[in-house]
């Protein structure tokens, strides 16, 4: 049986790599008002942080989210 895992939506596999985007997987040490820092000791200026947990919709990350709800 062949199973396929769609993405989000048109344009999403686009974005991740695209000339000014990154995808950081290295776990974040901390978060500031420019940016974040990672445990390998790079510092990152951002503009969003995307928090994606996947299907595991049960999962709460060790810090506080602060946002809107759809």
């Amino acid at each position: 049986m062949l199973t396929c895992r769609f993405t989000p939506g048109h344009g999403y596999l686009e974005a991740l790599v695209a000339d000014n985007a990154e995808v950081v997987t290295e776990e974040i040490t901390e978060i500031s008002e420019r940016g974040l820092h990672t445990r390998d000791g790079k510092a990152y200026e951002i503009d969003i942080i995307v928090c994606a947990t996947g299907f595991n919709t049960s999962f709460c990350p060790n810090f506080h989210l602060i946002g809107t709800s759809p």
